[in-house]
């Protein structure tokens, strides 16, 4: 009776060991190409009526923390479109009231928008807000 415990338990224990071995997939934000952007009016117009943008910033903890459920969703979407926007990119990407904080003006990352027809229809912003619509997409 022993010897058979045993010898359900070892495969058992080998599978499991394999199992936690899977490779993890590091994505980079370099990894995807980007559009040039030089104003904040050609963030609301693209060649699909409606999409999505992720506005992150490298050295932000939170946005590293996320990008790689981020980065690994953008690679499977099939019908949503969300596009990565550097903070970086020396433009003022947040004039607009809507995707400032209300309480005190400022724009945080990351942060991801809706677009429709020209207009932002959605905002999220911390993790947690980010990876809930995240999760949506198609």
């Amino acid at each position: 009776m022993k010897q058979i415990k045993l010898l359900i338990i070892f495969p058992l224990l080998l599978i499991l060991a394999a199992c936690s071995n899977e490779p993890t997939i590091n994505y980079q934000y370099s990894d995807y190409n980007y559009y040039k952007i030089s104003s904040f009016d050609e963030q609301l117009n693209h060649p699909q009526n409606e999409y999505y943008i992720y506005y992150y910033y490298e050295a932000c903890g939170s946005c590293q923390y996320i990008k790689n459920d981020v980065l690994s969703r953008i690679s499977n979407l099939d019908e949503d479109h969300l596009y990565l926007f550097d903070v970086r990119a020396g433009i003022d990407i947040h004039p607009s009231e809507y995707i400032r904080d209300e309480s005190d003006g400022k724009f945080y990352t990351p942060t991801m928008v809706h677009v429709k027809d020209g207009e932002f229809v959605g905002k999220w912003v911390g993790i947690d807000e980010v990876l809930s619509i995240l999760v949506t997409l198609e």
